[in-house]
């Protein structure tokens, strides 16, 4: 993935991740986490903006195609 970080593409990838993220959170431990994913969403959607003008390459792939259940991997990318 290439290009910068940019406000828009933070939007669409929070925008992409809540729903999916709040399905597989009900999925894997039932109703009542959508408070604890919309939080998460929240903060990645802060640190995503502190990164506008940074490359999308790391971190930020890693996050727009890790899901929940494996977003382990992506914290080797963290600062």
């Amino acid at each position: 993935m290439s290009g910068l970080v940019t406000l828009d593409w933070c939007y669409r990838l929070a925008q992409r991740l809540e729903p999916k993220l709040t399905a597989e959170a009900e999925a894997k431990y039932g109703s009542g986490r959508e408070k604890i994913v919309h939080d998460h969403i929240l903060g990645l959607a802060y640190f995503c903006k502190e990164d506008v003008g940074k490359p999308r390459q790391g971190l930020w792939a890693c996050r727009w195609n890790e899901s929940l259940d494996n977003s382990e991997d992506c914290k080797k990318y963290e600062k």
